[in-house]
């Protein structure tokens, strides 16, 4: 699925699938279930990026890092440091 292919719902509209995260998992589920004819959306923390704010170019997309804290889970958590990754729609 293309980004030119996506749509945008209203929120008065009714979807099948709401997706919380873009990651590995989530981005590839939200494209197969819409293949699929399911009305699926995906929500991500952070801000809205239109088309045009995107780039293939690893070294222009430095302003969609965000460094937070990560933890695991369980009764032990252990900090693995800030996480360097891109955030945002």
């Amino acid at each position: 699925m293309k980004l030119d292919q996506m749509r945008t719902f209203g929120t008065d509209e009714t979807v099948d699938v709401v997706i919380v995260g873009t990651g590995a998992g989530g981005a590839p589920l939200t494209a197969e279930l819409a293949k699929k004819g399911l009305r699926v959306i995906a929500i991500e923390a952070g801000r809205h990026f239109a088309l045009d704010d995107l780039t293939p170019d690893e070294t222009e997309a430095v302003e969609i890092n965000w460094m937070s804290e990560r933890l695991s889970g369980g009764d032990d958590p252990t900090a693995f440091g800030p996480n360097n990754s891109g955030r945002g729609v």
